[in-house]
């Protein structure tokens, strides 16, 4: 190398004013992305939709198979007097011979 022809260094101010701009940029397209979907999801609901919503399932009381324990919908349990039973088969042995 010829004296006094040192190879130059980068200019890192620019450098790093390049990627100021680039990020601004980025957060820039991703604020108006966001802004965006936002609106879109907002001007889709209807008043009216939004008042209605949908009924819950109907739910059932729960009950305990006298004969084993096991936890069932009163709707799928075999009722005998004021006890629940998980199968008739349970009920037959729970009842008391006469």
């Amino acid at each position: 190398m010829a004296a006094g022809l040192a190879p130059s260094a980068p200019d890192y101010p620019a450098i790093e004013a390049l990627m100021s701009k680039i990020l601004l940029i980025a957060i820039a397209f991703a604020a108006a992305y966001w802004l965006l979907r936002n609106h879109r999801r907002r001007a889709g609901r209807r008043p009216d939709r939004d008042m209605q919503r949908p009924a819950d399932p109907q739910t059932e009381d729960m009950v305990d198979c006298a004969h084993c324990g096991v936890h069932l919908p009163r709707g799928e349990g075999i009722a005998s007097g004021s006890r629940y039973f998980c199968s008739a088969e349970h009920e037959r042995e729970f009842r008391p011979e006469h």
